[in-house]
């Protein structure tokens, strides 16, 4: 009985190492994308400032949006002061499905390659996460275009 014991306590203590080493794992994959969200914040702020003057989208997307967006929206006069004329920006960044998925690293490296090069979507297609953004994102714009 005692050796049976040993047996099954040598056991839960490899399970409980297991599972510690599987929780150290998944709290490092979380610091790991929750320091390369703030990394992408940080560029996409210096972007954003950066490429403010020269009227590309207000999120810093070189070449505009897809869509025919291009970078300075034709018959806008340039660039865009205080985000005029852009109705529904707040709508959209209101969406909490569209800023949940800006806030996702992988959606936001994918939405920015197709931003800058359209033809990079059939990359995606098998995304749902991206396409979901694309197409909810096309919907609003569509309308105003």
């Amino acid at each position: 009985m005692p050796r049976a014991q040993k047996i099954a306590e040598h056991r839960r203590k490899y399970e409980r190492k297991r599972e510690e080493r599987e929780i150290k794992e998944r709290i490092e994959r979380v610091k790991k994308a929750r320091e390369e969200h703030e990394r992408a914040q940080r560029e996409e702020e210096a972007r954003r400032q950066s490429g403010a003057q020269y009227g590309s989208f207000p999120g810093g997307f070189p070449g505009g949006m897809p869509g025919n967006f291009p970078g300075g929206m034709p018959g806008m006069g340039g660039g865009m002061p205080g985000m005029g004329g852009m109705p529904g920006l707040n709508e959209i960044l209101s969406d909490p499905e569209v800023l949940a998925a800006m806030q996702d690293p992988e959606v936001m490296v994918a939405f920015q390659d197709v931003a800058q090069n359209s033809a990079n979507m059939s990359k995606y297609q098998n995304n749902p996460k991206v396409m979901n953004l694309i197409s909810k994102l096309s919907a609003k714009f569509g309308g105003q275009a």
